[in-house]
């Protein structure tokens, strides 16, 4: 009998799309893969770009862009914990405890909500607000550099990739965990390769 483990070939890796408007002209998803790859590629870039921005304010990732959404959204509303956790796509729970870090380091300050007591308004201290003032210029030199060549045509299509990215994202996001929770269904036949 001949040994099932054995490569041959005549395999090919299935496509890993099925929508026909994201298919080579051939059919194939070539394209498509080195478009994901440069993607991963993309995010990763954005990781050290947003490490690199944060330590040099002396602060985490998610604390830099708490101490940026704040700093955004005060000039326009009073900016609570469930307003950060939204634009961040996190829970409140875990703004409310970043908070507290930002808030011991000076950067942040809270009072009472006039109108929910149950919840405080968020806002930037003098300290908070000289460290963004500090560092907006190797900011603006960050973005400028990661936006080189883009016109606005291309800026505004490339929003509305983002925001419609974002919602489908995170609906993949969850195919994704439901599929590793239920992945005895696809590795049960691999894994069982492996013990023999």
């Amino acid at each position: 009998m001949p040994d099932s483990s054995m490569v041959t070939d005549d395999w090919h890796l299935p496509p890993t799309i099925n929508r026909a408007a994201l298919r080579d002209a051939d059919g194939g998803d070539t394209e498509f893969r080195r478009m994901i790859y440069g993607i991963f590629t993309m995010t990763v870039n954005f990781d050290r770009i947003r490490e690199q921005m944060a330590m040099s304010l002396g602060l985490s990732g998610i604390q830099y862009h708490i101490l940026m959404v704040v700093a955004e959204l005060s000039e326009e509303m009073p900016v609570t914990v469930s307003l950060i956790a939204d634009r961040l796509h996190t829970s409140g729970a875990y703004v409310t405890m970043e908070n507290k870090k930002l808030m011991g380091q000076g950067f942040l300050d809270k009072q009472p909500n006039p109108e929910d007591g149950r919840s405080v308004l968020i806002s930037l201290t003098q300290e908070g607000r000289d460290a963004i003032d500090a560092f907006a210029p190797h900011l603006q030199a960050i973005n400028d550099e990661l936006f080189d060549g883009i016109g606005p045509e291309t800026f505004e299509q490339f929003r509305g990739i983002v925001d419609h990215m974002t919602r489908t994202s995170n609906r993949a996001a969850e195919l994704a965990e439901n599929l590793a929770r239920d992945h005895t269904q696809i590795t049960d036949a691999p894994m069982s390769a492996i013990g023999r």
